[in-house]
C-alpha cells in the first residue's frame, strides 16, 4: 500500500497542485492532433477516478445506512408500544431517526425564528439546514407540514452523507491509494456518532459543504471554495472554523511555492464566513441583542465559556456526581473523543498537516471551553481530516488491526443508533 509520504506535500490531504484537466482548456493545437488527444487523455483519468469512490464509497455508504436503519426498525418494532412509527408505513421509517434536535430543525423550517409558535432557543441553530429542509418538501411536495419536513429531512441527510462519504473516499484515495479511500469511507460510516449522518441533523449537510470547499481549495478554485465554505457556516458555526484552516491552506502553499499568493485569494476564503455573519447579525438586527445566538446557547443548553482546563475539571467532577448511567457514560465518552482528537493533533504535526491541524483544534478546543463536555462526540464528525487521515493510516496497517478497529466502532455505532431511536442521548 503506498505510503503518503509519496504525496507531493505532506501539509494537505490530497495532491497539492490543480489537477491535469485543469489544463485541459489552454490546450491550443487542433482537436484531433497530440494536444487535443492528450487533454481527452487527462480529462478521462480524472472522471475515471472518480469510478471507485462512486461505486466503492456508495456501495460502504448504502450498507451501512440502510443497517441503521434495520437496527432502528427492529428497536422500534420490539420496544415502542404498538411498533412505534413503524405503523405508519414508509413515512413512518423515515422518521426513525427524527429524533431530539430534529424537532427543532423542522419547527424552524415551518415556522421561522420568530413565529407565533418559537422560543429564543431555536435561535441557537443555524438556518442552513432548516432552509434545506423547507426548500425540499416545498419542491417535492409544495407544503410544509411537519410530516413533509420529516420526510424532506431524511432525504437531505441520505442524500449529503452519501456525497460526504464519496469525497472522504475521494481525498483518501489521493492521500494514499484506493485501499486508504476504503478505510476512510468506513471509517466514517461507522464511526460511533454515524446514527447522526442518517437523522434530521445539520451533520451531513455542513460535511457537504466543507468537503466540497477542502477539495476545490486543493485545487486552487478558491472563489468555489470560498463559496462553499459560506454553506458551511451557514449551517453550523464550525464554518468559521473551516475559513481558518482554508486561510492556513492558501498560506503554507504559498509558501512552499505550490501557488503565486494573491489578495483575491484571501477575499475568498473570507467570503467563506458570510454565512454566520449574515446569520448572526440578522439575529442582531431582530432582536437588539449582539450576542442573541449565544444566550440561546445558554438558555437552551446552559452552555457557557470556561477555560478548557476548568471545562475538564467539571466534566470529571460530573462523572462521580451524576446518577444516569447513560449521562455518566457520556461524559466519558466525551472525555474520549477529546483524546482522541488531541491525539490526531499531535500526528497532525509529526506529519505538518498544518491547515488540517487548524480546523481539529480550533473545533476541539472550542468544545472543550463548555462549562462542562457536551456532544463532543457528535461534533467529531465535523472534523473530517479524522476520517481521511484515519482511512490513510488504517490502509497501511495490518488487516487484521484495520478489521477490529472497524468492527469494535461499527459495534459500537449500532448501539448508538439503538440508543438514539430510544430517545437515550447518545452524542
Amino acid at each position: 500500500m503506498a505510503d503518503d509520504r509519496t504525496v507531493a506535500s505532506p501539509d494537505v490531504i490530497a495532491p497539492a497542485g490543480p489537477p491535469p484537466v485543469a489544463a485541459a482548456g489552454a490546450v491550443t493545437g487542433p482537436a484531433g492532433g497530440p494536444e487535443g488527444r492528450a487533454a481527452r487523455g487527462r480529462v478521462t483519468t480524472q472522471l475515471s477516478a472518480w469510478g471507485p469512490a462512486l461505486r466503492l464509497g456508495g456501495l460502504v455508504w448504502l450498507i451501512f445506512t440502510a443497517l441503521r436503519y434495520v437496527v432502528a426498525a427492529v428497536v422500534e418494532y420490539q420496544f415502542q408500544a404498538g411498533h412505534g412509527r413503524l405503523r405508519f408505513g414508509l413515512p413512518g421509517v423515515l422518521s426513525l431517526p427524527f429524533t431530539f434536535d430534529s424537532g427543532y430543525f423542522a419547527e424552524i423550517a415551518g415556522n421561522g425564528y420568530f413565529g407565533e409558535r418559537t422560543s429564543s432557543t431555536w435561535r441557537a441553530f443555524f438556518p442552513g439546514y432548516p432552509l434545506a429542509m423547507r426548500a425540499t418538501s416545498l419542491a417535492l411536495t409544495f407544503d410544509v407540514s411537519w410530516g413533509r419536513l420529516v420526510v424532506a429531512g431524511a432525504l437531505i441527510s441520505a442524500a449529503c452523507s452519501l456525497v460526504a462519504t464519496v469525497l472522504v473516499f475521494r481525498l483518501a484515495q489521493e492521500l494514499a491509494g484506493i485501499r486508504a479511500g476504503v478505510c476512510a469511507a468506513l471509517l466514517l460510516m461507522v464511526w460511533p456518532a454515524a446514527a447522526f449522518l442518517s437523522a434530521a441533523y445539520s451533520e451531513s449537510l455542513y460535511l457537504v459543504f466543507a468537503l466540497g470547499a477542502w477539495w476545490n481549495a486543493l485545487r486552487g478554485r478558491w472563489w468555489i471554495a470560498g463559496l462553499l465554505c459560506a454553506g458551511a457556516s451557514l449551517t453550523r458555526i464550525n464554518g468559521v472554523f473551516l475559513a481558518a484552516a482554508l486561510l492556513v491552506l492558501l498560506l503554507v502553499r504559498v509558501a512552499r511555492r505550490q501557488e503565486t499568493f494573491r489578495v483575491h485569494k484571501v477575499l475568498a476564503v473570507g467570503v467563506g464566513t458570510l454565512g454566520a455573519v449574515a446569520y448572526l447579525g440578522y439575529l442582531w438586527a431582530r432582536t437588539g441583542d449582539p450576542l442573541a445566538w449565544q444566550h440561546a446557547q445558554t438558555e437552551g443548553w446552559g452552555r457557557t465559556t470556561v477555560a478548557p482546563w476548568t471545562s475538564l475539571v467539571n466534566t470529571v467532577e460530573a462523572v462521580g456526581l451524576v446518577s444516569d448511567p447513560f449521562q455518566r457514560a457520556q461524559f466519558v465518552i466525551d472525555i474520549a473523543a477529546v483524546a482522541l482528537c488531541l491525539l490526531a493533533a499531535g500526528y497532525m504535526v509529526y506529519r505538518r498537516y498544518w491547515a488540517e491541524l487548524t480546523l481539529t483544534l480550533i473545533t476541539v478546543l472550542v468544545l472543550a471551553s463548555n462549562a462542562s463536555y457536551l456532544s463532543i462526540m457528535r461534533n467529531t464528525l465535523t472534523i473530517f481530516p479524522l476520517f481521511v487521515i484515519g482511512g490513510a493510516i488504517l490502509a497501511r496497517r495490518r488487516e487484521w488491526v484495520t478489521s477490529m478497529v472497524l468492527t469494535l466502532s461499527g459495534v459500537w455505532m449500532v448501539a448508538t443508533t439503538a440508543l438514539f431511536t430510544l430517545t437515550r442521548w447518545v452524542g
